[in-house]
């Protein structure tokens, strides 16, 4: 299972759970994209959060960017958020 959440933010936050053997090459890898995608919008993804769940991997999650851009909360792994209609089955 992957999820991907769009929040509102821009600094680099960085990773939160690594679980059941998550592979740390991999997970720095995907930290990259994140960094970069956040970086690279323009201000229209000012933060993301990933989540991964792997049985060959094991759990990841990760934040980058801000939560809340006015008052420069930066996004982290375990923050919550509405997902609203962007889970679909």
């Amino acid at each position: 299972m992957i999820a991907f959440g769009l929040m509102a933010g821009l600094n680099v936050v960085g990773c939160g759970n690594e679980s059941n053997g998550a592979n740390r090459p991999i997970a720095a890898q995907l930290q990259t994209v994140l960094d970069r995608a956040v970086a690279n919008s323009d201000g229209k993804m000012p933060g993301a959060m990933l989540f991964i769940s792997s049985k060959e991997l094991g759990t990841w999650t990760c934040a980058a960017g801000l939560r809340n851009i006015e008052n420069g909360l930066t996004m982290a792994p375990d923050n919550r958020f509405r997902a609203g209609s962007i889970l679909k089955t």
